[in-house]
């Protein structure tokens, strides 16, 4: 064989190690990002089903409290419209049968 020959087939497999080399690299590297990845993913899942959890526990609070609320709100309501009840009530029977404005000042 021929010293060009055999420099040029040297020359073919430093460039097949290099290439092997780089892929053997490339593969690890990956299997590194995978498991990153991985536990990225399970991280991120616990924060999520954490995160669910708390958004149900405020809602259900925040209903409670709504409706607490507008329990409040409808016994003053009725409060109210009890008291203008009586109100209109009394103008009727002082007026005479008829509604009327005067001396409302």
């Amino acid at each position: 064989m021929s010293p060009e020959l055999i420099a040029i087939l040297a020359m073919g497999f430093a460039v097949i190690g290099i290439q092997m080399t780089t892929f053997i690299y490339l593969m690890q590297r990956m299997d590194r990002i995978e498991a990153r990845m991985t536990s990225l993913e399970v991280g991120l899942s616990g924060r999520m089903s954490s995160l669910e959890v708390e958004t149900k526990e405020s809602m259900a609070e925040l209903r409670i409290e709504m409706v607490e609320r507008m329990s409040t709100l409808e016994v003053s309501l009725t409060e109210r419209v009890a008291r203008l009840e009586g109100v209109v009530l009394g103008r009727m029977e002082s007026g005479n049968g008829t509604l009327g404005t005067t001396g409302d000042d």
